[in-house]
Formats: C-alpha cells, structure tokens, sequence
C-alpha cells in the first residue's frame, strides 16, 4: 500500500494466462502471457517497475490457470525475492475467467479505499501517485486512462473495412468527465445517449479514435459492485458500462444500485445496432451494454436525488509513452519503440551508447564490416558475422548471426541462429529458431523452435502443425533434413535442444 496525505490505495496487476491468447500465436509459447519477453525482459516486469517506482511494496498479481500462475510464481521468487523489493502475491483464477472475475477473486483482500487496477501488459511511464490524486481530489468512483489510438502498418485494418474491437468513449467538453462508454468486438452501427446527460453537460463527445489503455482507479465500492453482480465477467463490457449508464446515480458513498430499476425497453433498438425494415439485424435480443439508454435518455430522472458524474478520464499526454501489447502487430510497434532511445528505451533501464545511440553488450561478438545502427537493442553473448547488419531491430540472448544476413524491423527471441545470406524483415521469431543459408522472413512470425528452409517466406505463420503424408514438415524439409540442421546447430552455437 502506497501512504501519502490523501490516503493510501493498493493495487491489482491483471497478468491475465497462457497460450489460450490466440491475437499472440505463435508468440506465447510461454506457460504465461506475463512472462513473454519484451525488449529481452519479461512483460510483467514493467508493470511491477510502474508500481514500484511508485512507492508500493506489495501487489496483488491476478493470474488465469494453474500452469501460468505456477510459472509466473517461479518467476517472481526468483527476481523479487531480495530484501527491499516489492512483495506480489499471486492470486489463481480459472483459466477462462475475465477480468471482473479477477477483481471479484481479490476484492476481499482490498482494505484501503482507493484500488489501481492495471492490465500486465500495459507499458507506460505515466505518474501514477499523481493520477491517483487528481482521483481523491475529485471524489471520483473510477478513473479510467485513455490513450489516443496509434494506427500501425501492420495493425491489418484495411481501408474501407471496419475495425475490430473498438472503444466507444464520450467524455464532456473538458475531457475530464466519463459520460459514455461502450466497448464491442464488432463495429457499432448506433449509438444511445442518455438526453439527460447531455442536457446536464451541454454536450457530448463520443470517439473511436482514443481507446482504454486498461489502467483504473477504483473506489472500493466498485468492488463492491462486483460482488454484487457475479454474472459480470469483464470491466470494459460489463462494469464501466453499468457506471456510466447510472453515473448520475453514482456516489463514492452511496455505491449499491443493484435495487435501481430503470424502464424496460420496449423497443428493438440498442447501442448494437438499427433494427426494423432497413433490412438491418435485430441485435436488441444480445443485450449489449446501454441497451437502455433510450428509455432512460426520455423518462426523466429516475431513483435517488442525482448527483454529478463521479467518473473520471485521463488522456495521456504528449510526452508520456503509453502503449499495451494485445496483438502481433503492437508487439512489434512496442518492442521498436523500447529499443529506441528516443522513445521508450528508458522503461527497460538501459542505457545506450552516446556514439551510436543502440544498445551492444561487451559480449557480442562484431564480426569484419558488421554493423548495428540506431535503434537497436542486442542481448548478451549474441555473435554477429562478418558483413551482416541489424537495424531498428531487438535481439535476444545468445543470438547467432552467419555472414552477410540482414535483420530489419525485427525482433528475435533468445538462442536463434540465423545461416549465411538470409534476410529478416518486419518479422518476429521465437526462442530456438534455425533459419537455414539463404532463407528470406518477410512479414512473418515463427513459433519456437522451428527449422525454416532455404526459401522465401512472406507473411505467414511458420511452425503451427500440419499433418502431411509425405513425411515434410511444413517448411519443406524432411524429417532427416530437420535432425541435420538441429545437430548443425547445436555444435555451432552451443543450443540447448
């Protein structure tokens, strides 16, 4: 629990599973997301470091599954085991439990009035003690972090098709207040605002362009709330939802509206979408979340005696780096983006070279006429031969380069070795990967050790199984070709396989 004049608060780290997250295949073929290596650290060390820095000497870490959990556990004995270093207690969940369930599981543990949730897969350097003051200060229930929405080239959302999993938030003209939120994996087709808060605030502004960057501050009596609610399994469909549907209710002490009623919809139109003879779908029936906010928006005050909104935002800064990493493409974009001095490298707690502005241990190995250019990070005992070049690329440890490859935009895990003439582009390959002479990755992701080919691959996914009954794997070598280069490797750069 961190003290200070405005009260102390506790906080949650949601470090989510395993392998079951299918937006990182092949990436995690960790027991745990939290423990996927992100600039050759492990992801969840950078939100310990966000809490630690911050003054907290223990943290609830929520984990899904009995593997992951048990893998995380190892890890956190080991790094923060030392006298002096924040204490995480690992919380087990069920390995398909969403991340109200994950505050429902901890809730009872919360003794302090003020609770910091965080998704572990968040990275930022934002200040938190100073985000979880304006929060006292301002009597809010919740306080949610927004980010302005990053487009990357390889986000795959294509001109003329709808994006994927959008946050629909509305804020009053201050950028302060949280009058709306609704968050869906499909593209919304309408919208309903309750007229009540619109009149109240003069206005509304809801947009798709910033996004919830998965950080809260919550009063206790959101858990409360929660406890209340079992059905409710997520806090950006279910909780956040509910809150700004009654947010003129909402008092941080008058928390329980479980016995509020509000008008029962009679008509076949939500948030969802436009129902009727448009010949659009009649999605009324999945209850989304505001559901019944026409209704609500018509019929005038409804309960108690309303109060202003006790829900807050915070847009991140200019200045502030602020990123989460939910799929490939974003994996990428952060791990760049840490590898850079110029944006985040600072999160990592290295420091560049003043010469060359990249990050080179005293153990690699620079072959003749090597070269690493800015924006690099390489990690310990890596060799690179002669004539090869990195640029804005992350290797891991122990990463073994032959002569003349080239490794552009990319991000190789530890213990990959890499033959004589290929070229790594815009690609992502895991621990243990052998790329045999003259192979070509352009645009590709390949799952732990895997044995790539002599060939060209862009934009696919090297490794998954397949079933084939000429004895091939998929990368086009035998069985045979396979144990040859294994053993190859292994005399080579000493792998443990």
């Amino acid at each position: 629990m961190v003290r200070g004049p405005l009260g102390g608060y506790q906080a949650v780290v949601l470090a989510g599973g395993g392998a079951s997250d299918k937006g990182l295949f092949p990436l995690i073929g960790l027991a745990a997301k939290a423990l996927m290596p992100v600039a050759n650290k492990p992801l969840l060390s950078y939100s310990l470091k966000l809490l630690s820095d911050a003054g907290l000497r223990h943290v609830f870490v929520v984990v899904n599954g009995e593997e992951a959990a048990a893998a995380v556990i190892a890890w956190l004995s080991f790094e923060h085991n030392a006298p002096g270093k924040m204490h995480c207690e690992v919380i087990k969940t069920p390995k398909d439990g969403g991340t109200a369930d994950a505050l429902r599981a901890v809730s009872s543990r919360i003794t302090s009035k003020t609770l910091v949730c965080l998704s572990g897969d968040l990275i930022t350097d934002l200040a938190l003690n100073a985000l979880v003051a304006v929060h006292k200060m301002s009597d809010a229930t919740a306080t949610v972090l927004l980010n302005k929405k990053k487009i990357s080239p390889a986000s795959g959302c294509s001109a003329g098709k709808a994006p994927k999993d959008v946050d629909y938030i509305g804020c009053d003209a201050s950028n302060e207040r949280l009058l709306f939120y609704a968050s869906s994996p499909e593209t919304l087709r309408d919208l309903r605002i309750p007229l009540e808060v619109v009149r109240r605030y003069g206005g509304i502004t809801v947009s798709s362009e910033i996004m919830d960057a998965h950080l809260y501050v919550f009063d206790k009596s959101v858990l409360d709330l929660i406890d209340k609610h079992p059905a409710w399994a997520s806090v950006r469909q279910d909780v956040l939802p509910f809150l700004t549907q009654q947010q003129l209710l909402l008092t941080p002490t008058q928390p329980d509206l479980s016995n509020v009623a509000l008008p029962t919809s009679k008509s076949t139109t939500d948030i969802a979408g436009m129902s009727g003879t448009d010949g659009s779908s009649d999605l009324g029936a999945l209850q989304y979340p505001g559901s019944n906010f026409s209704d609500w928006s018509h019929s005038g005050p409804v309960g108690p005696k309303q109060h202003d909104s006790a829900l807050r935002v915070h847009i991140v800064q200019p200045g502030i780096y602020c990123a989460r990493i939910a799929d490939i493409a974003s994996y990428g974009d952060v791990s760049r983006d840490l590898a850079d001095s110029k944006t985040a490298l600072s999160l990592t707690g290295l420091k560049p070279s003043a010469l060359h502005e990249n990050v080179v241990p005293t153990t690699t190995v620079l072959g003749n006429k090597s070269t690493i250019s800015a924006a690099c990070l390489i990690g310990e005992h890596c060799s690179i031969g002669d004539k090869s070049s990195i640029k804005r690329s992350v290797l891991g440890n122990n990463v073994r380069l032959g002569t003349n490859v080239k490794i552009v935009n990319s991000v190789l895990f530890d213990n990959v070795f890499i033959m004589d003439g290929s070229v790594i582009s815009n690609s992502i390959v895991c621990e243990g990967v052998i790329c045999k002479e003259r192979s070509q990755l352009r645009d590709c992701q390949v799952s732990a050790g895997t044995v790539v080919a002599s060939r060209e691959y862009t934009g696919e996914v090297l490794g998954k199984p397949q079933a084939h009954d000429d004895g091939q794997q998929q990368h086009g070598c035998t069985k045979s070709e396979d144990q040859a280069v294994l053993v190859l490797g292994q005399r080579q750069c000493g792998l443990q396989l």
